[in-house]
């Protein structure tokens, strides 16, 4: 496969929950401008192939299985990776998980903790133990995959919107610290990808999901490339001045549902 630029030539990029959606997306699209790649995935299967599919395109890839919510797998995950690569130039928060439109009366304990502990705790423990490494170089970008759910309610969804609010709130507290150590966070807040995990809200909640669709200004969903593309300009050179913003890919649907659909 022909490599479309060499922008990340020499950068070492680890992408979490990389394994397939938006976060396999993000990483085929950093390795197709040259980066290599550290492909992170609980399925380690999965991480397997995608590694695979960035070898083909010419890049240096190696899949690790690691639980992001598991502070002592991610401390490892980093040290496979510093031992593999020497340093990380750019990590992208991108692993989550959410029931499927569970009411709030009918969340359990388990369901609440797994959600937190993925999209919130796990964002958190890899910043910091990747964060240490950039703060000594005064190097670095983190991009956080958060969502139009971290910018206001959908309904169905408390776990999800809980813990998508809390990766803005870390995103800024990171950025305010980190700044002055040229270490870039920012975050990306997607609005309907079209991706397995908004397929299976659809069919669970046809109605909810074709007025999610029909309010995008835009007029169609985004494809997980679309915010691959929003992930490798906060990681370009173009985005340095950049700390602690949250950029909206979801085709003008926030400017829209914010003052009217929710």
């Amino acid at each position: 496969m022909k490599l479309n630029s060499h922008r990340f030539k020499g950068k070492v990029v680890l992408v979490t929950g990389s394994g397939s959606g938006i976060g396999k997306a993000i990483a085929l699209s950093f390795a197709k401008e040259s980066a290599d790649l550290v492909v992170n995935d609980i399925d380690f299967e999965l991480a397997c192939e995608v590694a695979a599919e960035i070898e083909k395109i010419g890049c240096r890839s190696v899949p690790i299985k690691a639980d992001v919510s598991d502070f002592a797998q991610v401390q490892k995950m980093v040290r496979h990776t510093l031992g593999d690569f020497q340093r990380i130039d750019v990590l992208v928060n991108n692993a989550c998980v959410g029931s499927i439109g569970l009411p709030v009366e009918e969340i359990d304990a388990q369901q609440w903790n797994v959600a937190i502990g993925t999209c919130l705790n796990g964002t958190f423990f890899c910043s910091q133990a990747v964060g240490k490494g950039m703060i000594k170089r005064k190097s670095g970008k983190i991009i956080n995959i958060s969502s139009l759910g971290g910018l206001a309610a959908a309904p169905f969804a408390a776990e999800y919107t809980s813990a998508k609010h809390g990766v803005i709130g870390l995103t800024k507290a990171l950025a305010v610290e980190w700044s002055r150590y040229n270490v870039n966070v920012n975050c990306i807040c997607p609005g309907v990808v079209d991706t397995s995990m908004f397929r299976a809200y659809a069919r669970k909640f046809p109605d909810l999901a074709r007025d999610r669709i029909r309010a995008i200004p835009k007029g169609k969903i985004a494809t997980p490339e679309d915010v691959a593309k929003a992930a490798k300009f906060l990681a370009s050179n173009e985005a340095d001045y950049l700390a602690g913003a949250i950029l909206c890919v979801d085709g003008g649907s926030f400017a829209l549902l914010s003052g009217y659909f929710l």
